[in-house]
């Protein structure tokens, strides 16, 4: 029996388009000259057609981009870039292409490129489908898929300038309930903030409260106290100290959103509610108006009457006073607009099982094994050194408070101390991953047997729990050759937390309970401690999070649980046990994070807040030591590709000529020089997301040499795996790129 469990449910995400849209837009005849001109230098013949090939692209390339589906994906992605390519993909094409045309021939082919390959979930151009894990004797099955299913959502951000607004009414005034932050600490006459989501916290004194009076008001503000409460002697006194207490950060006024809230809006709704009978009346009547004009665009169908109610809603949102209807320039890590949308897509009475089932119930949690070897070689220098630095500033057997830890730690620099010692692991721990890879690098190649992975596990035991969830990529020609077991799984990453499948997406499930039970019941199995989640600053859609049933931390932010299950980190103490740290909480016992509280997941390294969490991983870096190379094979092991073939490139700087023939040629040059195969995944610095380039399609490969060209650092091209031969999910839909995202948890060994 594994000491691996898996989840109940797994998540489905397809891109919204397929992928055989893309195929009009190559010419394989003029492919073929490029691949003989770039072995043997002779680029005339290729060069004489260029004209004629690039024409023809763009022919096919604007023709999918009057698809209204198409346009309509491109407006909820970016109204700026609809903006430019309403008009154009319509005008009648002919003669040269000029500046203009150029330009918009390279937005459009990275839009359609992204709809054809990208797994988003995200409108219905990247509709999710919840899908149950069975086992090996259950048939693997997927009927025809369903009826699309979409939920427009209020993002947290707009909702929290609603707030703001809501709270800045003068009739609202007396009933706020001031409340301290978390991050702010009393110590003996004074009072230090800690900002946890820094790298490494930022532990500042607060002044202010050195300030008799402002510390007897602040230790009245509990959240439960409204103002006119606590004005009962001079009203204006109170008002000014209040102002003096936000002014330094350590008191909120303001209604606060939680972070993670599934639901913001209902939140404010409810706070509303509680409003006195007049600015309750006008501020619920306002609601309800702007959530008709969300409800609207939830509704609506087609460009036409889509662009419709985005317009109304907007300007509905602007007139009430609240501030920006977006913000953060589009980047893809936030929520771009006071709104998002996410769709459902059910396929009949499907099932994960059979073979496919049963090679990531027996397989899978071996080879998971072996990748968690230096996250856990990582996760014991850390507790160790950490340990060992406690002892060293507060003697042995001591309790103290998490900010007179990190106010030492601030003083002693013991980041710096700890990303040393995790780079040395990184650097020099014999990850049996590591070397065989790096031992291979001139291969294209390492297949290996499950025996391997067992001889190569070692002695050292699992000493921490594991919680994550792992995107695993189906490569199989259709639903009877899963069925026959004749498939492969590629990994794409290991995610740190089990929460992505509990998070916005688990509102789409058609029995949310089941889900938040089913991942709450994992968890907890998983450790004598409780586990809890650090809430941090709220920065898009993805920090939503529903009821999972477990404790938060609210390090940077409000939580939405009950009080039971809501800690302060004025709460915590660090104990030294004797031969390790522990996180205790009076409510909770010793209680572990599933990871730091610090912003990004990188900083786990130097955080000593990494002590106390399970082992984890986040993408191939984790798993993998040794030098920087310029190239690595394809690892497969069993039934899973645990590493698609990577390259390391340097950039060529160049002055650019856009759709100049030079840029075929060097692009192919590269391709050629580099052995890289024809479709490939490519990843610049300046770009957030992988890049499709299939070197057969001549704007792909513009889009390809323009990175090669203005890139700064090296860039990152792997394989397309799995290709557009073993895409699987068709079912009357074309081939579509996939992926399943499933939980596994594993207990520390006794």
């Amino acid at each position: 029996m594994s000491a691996w469990s898996m989840s109940s449910w797994a998540m489905l995400r397809r891109a919204g388009f397929p992928f055989d849209l893309l195929t009009p837009l190559r010419d394989d005849g003029f492919a073929e000259r490029l691949r003989a001109a770039a072995a043997g230098g002779d680029w005339a013949d290729a060069a004489a057609r260029f004209d004629e090939v690039l024409s023809a692209s763009v022919e096919h390339l604007v023709r999918a981009g009057r698809d209204e589906r198409a346009l309509e994906a491109i407006y909820l992605s970016s109204p700026e870039a609809y903006q430019r390519l309403r008009d154009w993909v319509h005008e009648d094409r002919g003669g040269p292409l000029n500046h203009r045309v150029k330009r918009r021939v390279q937005l459009l082919t990275m839009y359609l490129q992204r709809l054809c390959t990208k797994n988003e979930t995200a409108s219905f151009f990247g509709p999710l489908a919840w899908i149950r894990t069975g086992t090996a004797d259950e048939p693997f099955r997927f009927a025809d898929p369903g009826a699309l299913r979409n939920r427009v959502f209020w993002s947290n951000w707009s909702v929290q300038q609603l707030a703001r607004l809501v709270s800045a009414d003068p009739a609202v005034w007396q009933a706020l309930t001031p409340r301290a932050t978390t991050q702010t600490f009393l110590t003996d006459g004074g009072a230090r903030r800690i900002d946890f989501a820094e790298h490494p916290p930022l532990v500042e004194p607060v002044t202010e409260l050195t300030d008799p009076a402002l510390r007897e008001l602040f230790a009245l503000c509990d959240g439960r106290r409204t103002i006119a409460e606590l004005a009962a002697g001079d009203p204006g006194e109170l008002a000014t100290r209040l102002a003096a207490l936000v002014a330094c950060g350590a008191v909120e006024v303001d209604i606060t959103i939680p972070s993670g809230a599934p639901e913001p809006f209902t939140y404010l709704r409810d706070r509303v509610a509680e409003l006195p009978q007049e600015p309750r009346g006008r501020w619920a009547a306002e609601l309800d108006r702007l959530d008709e004009l969300r409800q609207r665009v939830q509704d609506a169908r087609g460009l036409t009457a889509r662009i419709a109610a985005v317009e109304a809603l907007n300007s509905g949102y602007a007139d009430t006073g609240a501030g920006a209807t977006a913000r953060d320039g589009g980047k893809i890590a936030s929520d771009r607009a006071i709104w998002y949308e996410d769709c459902r897509q059910d396929w009949g009475t499907a099932a994960l099982a059979g073979p496919a089932a049963a090679s990531l119930r027996e397989e899978f949690p071996v080879l998971l094994e072996l990748l968690f070897q230096l996250p856990l070689a990582r996760l014991r220098a850390r507790r160790a050194e950490s340990h060992r630095w406690f002892v060293e500033v507060f003697g042995a057997g001591v309790e103290i408070t998490v900010d007179e830890a990190l106010a030492a730690a601030a003083d002693t620099d013991l980041a710096t101390r700890l990303q040393v010692l995790d780079d040395k692991q990184r650097a020099e721990y014999p990850a049996p991953l590591s070397a065989v890879l790096h031992a291979n690098r001139h291969l294209p190649e390492v297949v290996l047997p499950m025996s391997w992975v067992r001889e190569h596990l070692g002695d050292a035991p699992f000493d921490a729990w594991a919680l994550c969830s792992a995107d695993l990529h189906l490569s199989a020609t259709g639903d009877d050759a899963v069925r026959a077991g004749e498939f492969t799984w590629v990994l794409g990453e290991v995610h740190a937390l089990h929460e992505v499948l509990a998070g916005p997406f688990a509102m789409l499930h058609p029995d949310p309970g089941s889900l938040a039970e089913d991942c709450a019941a994992q968890r907890e199995a998983l450790s004598d401690t409780v586990i809890c989640e650090p809430l941090k600053p709220h920065r898009g859609k993805m920090s939503v999070r529903v009821d999972t049933g477990g404790p938060q931390v609210e390090f940077s932010g409000r939580s939405a649980q009950p009080g039971r299950l809501r800690l302060t980190p004025g709460e915590l103490r660090i104990r030294d046990e004797g031969d390790r740290l522990a996180l205790r909480a009076e409510r909770h016992g010793e209680v572990e994070l599933v990871v730091p509280p610090q912003r990004w997941l990188a900083d786990e390294g130097g955080s000593l807040f990494g002590c106390f969490t399970g082992v984890r991983a986040y993408q191939m870096v984790d798993f993998l030591g040794g030098p920087q190379v310029d190239h690595l094979p394809r690892l497969r092991i069993g039934r899973f590709v645990l590493a698609r073939q990577t390259w390391w490139i340097d950039p060529e700087p160049a002055k650019r000529k856009i759709f100049h023939f030079d840029n075929q040629r060097l692009a192919w040059r590269i391709k050629h020089d580099n052995g890289l195969p024809d479709q490939v995944f490519v990843t610049f610095h300046e770009e957030p997301k992988p890049i499709f380039v299939d070197f057969r399609n001549p704007l792909l490969v513009e889009v390809f040499a323009k990175g090669a060209q203005s890139s700064e650092q090296p860039f990152r091209v792997t394989e397309m795996l799995p290709g557009p031969d073993a895409m699987w999910l068709d079912h009357g839909l074309g081939e579509h790129t996939n992926e399943f995202r499933i939980g596994f948890y594993r207990k520390a060994d006794e």
